[in-house]
């Protein structure tokens, strides 16, 4: 994925969301204001497997993940994800 957006650069999840087996590369939260997550902007449940971040951007909280709710991750790699206020891979 190579995704922008103001909530969550490539998901924004307020259901169920699980994730497995996936790459999430260069994705960019543009937004300041917003909740944050580079790649993934979770606002209830989400299951995550065996996935990478990669190079992942927020301009809020959380390079790779932001999370308000709740937030499971298995067997994942984080690598140069960051972000401008807090959270570099992960913002809970």
């Amino acid at each position: 994925m190579d995704c922008e957006a103001s909530g969550g650069g490539a998901i924004y999840n307020n259901g169920l969301l699980i994730v497995a087996k996936s790459t999430f590369k260069n994705n960019n939260n543009t937004s300041h204001i917003s909740k944050g997550g580079g790649a993934i902007c979770n606002d209830y449940i989400a299951l995550v497997f065996h996935c990478e971040f990669i190079n992942n951007h927020a301009r809020s909280y959380g390079g790779a993940i932001f999370n308000t709710q709740s937030l499971f991750v298995s067997d994942c790699t984080f690598k140069n994800n960051s972000s401008d206020t807090g959270g570099g891979p992960i913002n809970t």
